[in-house]
């Protein structure tokens, strides 16, 4: 990704101040020649920058005599714009210790910038200027080499800032207008943009290409430095009737391989798509007469469902499901030889609602032994049951199990819980 390390030389440059009237001269990538400035890609994100910014500069003097430093300021660029239009701060004059006749890094002074709010594809921006050092004043007719895009972290070139807040970028084809190598910054000519990227909070050179050319690996870093992909869930879940409703700060048991150990577990058969598992407050405003919108919100009821469809029709298992029913095995002499065994399910008429905890059980993809839980104390099955035979497609029916409070229960904790094993 680093090729090797690339030098900046400041001489006696004079004239040019910008974009306020500071004591530093530009950095030029040359002895005298073209100024050099670095600006990131678009912000992926909005983000106020207001901590602390502490600088990574590595470099060297040509002569103990030169006595110089340097000054780094940051700058915000505007999409809305196209250009600078605000300066967080520069460092402080003369504050940087004296560079050595050989190289090192600089991380003094920090920088307290102004409270900046960025918009999604605004840019950063960074100038270094050529400075006294500290407590000396920097002799004429000498030069310093700023040294950057090192390939080793730690040692010559490995030159950043380093910011307090986490900040992500999107490629350049963001809604900010793509800069090319022959873009000019507002008020400057001459002046050739350098890509960055942040390696998680701090930002870093990359190459002199255009900014486009960021590699695609880094891009990805970028982005992605704040996901954990292995808290992403993805599998199927398997539903169980019949389980334990767990005692206060307890939880429903199950084994390494994601089966219930206590209460009486059936597994409730293949299923077709999503279990899902649906949790509903019910939430009513509070308004008043003398304001426009809600003031205040309560909870005047709640609901929790697990809803799924199912593939297996025996009626063994459809017996859970049909709950006026009545479910029997037997033999009927009466059917034909060698189909006279029967199961069956009876129904019609009042009769009490059979209740049943349940619980979702659904392994982790990156780890198989562990798992995410979901139940309901107590629930009833609440979906009508609809039975397709077809010669196309194979007999599903979807159910529907209603979550019951358990008032004996703490609050918080009377229908369900989830947890997952970590």
């Amino acid at each position: 990704m680093f090729a090797d390390v690339t030098n900046s030389i400041t001489g006696p440059v004079s004239g040019q101040y910008w974009p306020s009237a500071t004591t530093g001269h530009i950095i030029t990538l040359t002895a005298g020649g073209t100024k050099g400035a670095w600006i990131s890609a678009p912000l992926s994100a909005g983000v106020t920058i207001s901590g602390t910014i502490t600088p990574n500069l590595w470099g060297l003097e040509s002569n103990a005599n030169c006595n110089c430093g340097a000054r780094y300021e940051v700058l915000r660029w505007s999409v809305a714009t196209g250009g600078i239009v605000s300066s967080l701060g520069i460092s402080t004059d003369g504050g940087v210790t004296e560079w050595a006749t050989s190289v090192a890094v600089r991380t003094s002074p920090t920088l307290t910038p102004t409270s900046t709010a960025f918009l999604a594809g605004d840019r950063i921006v960074i100038i270094i200027y050529n400075d006294d050092g500290n407590g000396v004043t920097e002799g004429s007719g000498r030069t310093w080499r700023f040294d950057y895009h090192g390939a080793t972290p730690g040692a010559d070139g490995d030159t950043y800032l380093g910011f307090t807040e986490s900040i992500s970028f999107s490629a350049d084809s963001n809604n900010a207008r793509p800069l090319a190598v022959t873009s000019r910054v507002r008020g400057l000519t001459d002046f050739p943009l350098l890509p960055f990227y942040f390696d998680q909070w701090r930002i870093r050179q990359l190459t002199d290409s255009e900014p486009g050319n960021l590699p695609a690996t880094s891009r990805s870093e970028v982005i992605m430095s704040n996901v954990d992909v292995a808290k992403i869930h993805q599998g199927p879940g398997k539903l169980w009737l019949g389980v334990s409703a767990p005692a206060s700060d307890s939880r429903l048991l199950i084994s390494a391989a994601g089966e219930p150990t206590d209460g009486s577990p059936v597994f409730a058969g293949a299923t077709e798509g999503a279990t899902t598992v649906v949790l509903s407050p019910k939430l009513e405003q509070i308004s008043a007469d003398q304001v426009a919108g809600p003031i205040d919100v309560v909870m005047t009821g709640e609901a929790a469902s697990i809803e799924v469809t199912m593939k297996e029709s025996d009626l063994a298992k459809l017996k859970y499901f049909v709950v006026h029913g009545n479910f029997s095995t037997g033999t009927d002499t009466g059917l034909p030889e060698g189909a006279q065994a029967y199961e069956e399910i009876s129904f019609g008429g009042v009769m009490a609602i059979p209740k049943t905890s349940v619980a979702v059980i659904s392994a982790r993809r990156d780890a198989a032994d562990k798992h995410v839980v979901s139940q309901l104390y107590q629930a009833y099955q609440a979906e009508a049951i609809q039975l397709p035979f077809q010669r196309g497609k194979e007999t599903t029916y979807k159910v529907k199990f209603e979550g019951l409070a358990d008032p004996a229960r703490a609050a918080g904790d009377q229908m369900g819980k989830i947890y997952r094993q970590t």
